[in-house]
C-alpha cells in the first residue's frame, strides 16, 4: 500500500530522476539530524520504492550489453543491488557532508592518487588541460579529488535535470559542498566560455560517455553511438591536452584518483576525419575503464536511445553493408581460382 502510494506521488510529481524531489529533500533533512549509519539505513528504505522500475530496466540492459549477455538473471540482479548501493551512499555522503558545509579533507576523501605527473606534466604547457572522464565511480567529485592534489581551477560540464525544481535541488546540494560545475546547456550554446576557461589553464572535465542526438558517430561497446566532437575539436583548435581521469569509489569509502596519460592525437588535416578517429579514441578509453569497474558504472541512462534520424543512418549504413557483401559474393563465385592466377600473372601491377 505504501509502495503504491509513493509511486503515485513520483508520478504526479512528474519526476524523471532516480532520485525525486522528495527524496532530496529527505536527504538534505535527516543528514542534518541523524546519524551517518541512520541516516544511511533509512534512505536506503526508501530508495528501494522510490528508484523506478524503468531505471531499473535501463540499468539491466546496459549491464547484458557490457556483459554482451553472458550473466545470468541472478548474477545480473547482484550487479543491479551493488550499483544501487554504490550510487545511493555516495549521494547519502554528499547530502551528509552538504550539513558541513564542505567535502572531507586529504586523509579522510582520498585513498591513493594514481598518475599525478601526468597532470602536472600536461598543465605545466599552460594551454588548459581537458579531463576525459565518464559516468563512473565519484564523477560528481573528480574536481573535489583534483583541488585537493593542488589543481583547484578545475570544472565540470554537468548536464542539468530535465525538471527545473530538481535541479534546484542539485544545485543546492553542489553548491554547499564545494562541487565545480558548468551547465551543459551553457557549454553548448556557446563555447566561447569553455575556450576563455581553457586559456585560463583550467582544467575542464568532459563526461564524454554522455548520449547526444547529434555529434560524431562511434563504436561504444559494439554498437552505434553519438559522442561530442567538443574534446577533439577543442583539443585540436587549443592545443588542450587531453587526459584520461577518473574518481574510483573503494571499499572503504575514500576514492581513488586515477590519471593517465594524455591521448596522443591523430592530425592529418583532414579537420573532419582527426575529429571522428580522435572521438572514436577517446570512446575506446572509457569503454575500458567501465570494463575496468563495471559495479560502479553510472548505467541509469539509455546510452543508446537513438533519434528517428540517426536510426535511419544506422539501417542505411546497415543495408550499403549487405549489398557490397552479396557483391563481393557473387565476384568472387564468379572468379575461380586458376582465373585469377592468371589474372594476376597478366597484370603488371
Amino acid at each position: 500500500m505504501k509502495k503504491k502510494f509513493i509511486s503515485k506521488i513520483i508520478k504526479r510529481e512528474g519526476s524523471d530522476n532516480i532520485l525525486g524531489r522528495g527524496v532530496i529533500n529527505l536527504l538534505l533533512f535527516n543528514a542534518k539530524i541523524l546519524p551517518p549509519k541512520v541516516h544511511k539505513a533509512i534512505i536506503g528504505g526508501f530508495m528501494r520504492l522510490l528508484v523506478h522500475r524503468k531505471y531499473k530496466n535501463v540499468l539491466r540492459t546496459n549491464l547484458e550489453i557490457l556483459y554482451e549477455d553472458t550473466l545470468s538473471d541472478r548474477e545480473r540482479e547482484k550487479k543491479v543491488d551493488k550499483i544501487l548501493k554504490l550510487f545511493k551512499d555516495m549521494f547519502i555522503d554528499m547530502a551528509y557532508y552538504s550539513t558541513r558545509g564542505k567535502l572531507p579533507d586529504y586523509d579522510e576523501f582520498l585513498e591513493e592518487v594514481i598518475g599525478k605527473e601526468y597532470l602536472e606534466e600536461a598543465y605545466s604547457k599552460g594551454k588548459g588541460v581537458i579531463g576525459l572522464s565518464a559516468h563512473l565511480g565519484g564523477f560528481l567529485t573528480i574536481t573535489h579529488a583534483l583541488s585537493l592534489i593542488g589543481f583547484p581551477n578545475c570544472a565540470t560540464i554537468m548536464r542539468e535535470a530535465d525538471n527545473k525544481k530538481e535541479e534546484e535541488k542539485f544545485n543546492t546540494l553542489r553548491s554547499r559542498i564545494g562541487i565545480k560545475g558548468i551547465p551543459q546547456s551553457e557549454a553548448r550554446s556557446s563555447g566561447i566560455e569553455l575556450i576563455k576557461f581553457l586559456k585560463q589553464n583550467g582544467i575542464l572535465i568532459i563526461l564524454a560517455d554522455q548520449k547526444f542526438d547529434d555529434g560524431v558517430r562511434v563504436k561504444y561497446f559494439g554498437r552505434d553511438k553519438w559522442a561530442a566532437k567538443g574534446p577533439a575539436l577543442l583539443s585540436m583548435r587549443l592545443g588542450s591536452p587531453v587526459v584520461p581521469m577518473y574518481n574510483i569509489r573503494c571499499e572503504n569509502g575514500k576514492y581513488k584518483l586515477i590519471i593517465k596519460p594524455p591521448i596522443e592525437l591523430v592530425n592529418t588535416g583532414d579537420s573532419e576525419k582527426d575529429i571522428q578517429i580522435n572521438t572514436q579514441r577517446f570512446t575506446d578509453e572509457l569503454e575500458s575503464m567501465i570494463r575496468k569497474y563495471p559495479d560502479q558504472w553510472y548505467a541509469f541512462n539509455p546510452w543508446w536511445q537513438y533519434t528517428e534520424e540517426q536510426l535511419a543512418e544506422i539501417e542505411a549504413e546497415k543495408t550499403k553493408e549487405s549489398i557490397e557483401t552479396k557483391y563481393n559474393s557473387v565476384i568472387s563465385e564468379e572468379i575461380s581460382e586458376e582465373d585469377l592466377e592468371e589474372g594476376l600473372e597478366i597484370n603488371p601491377f
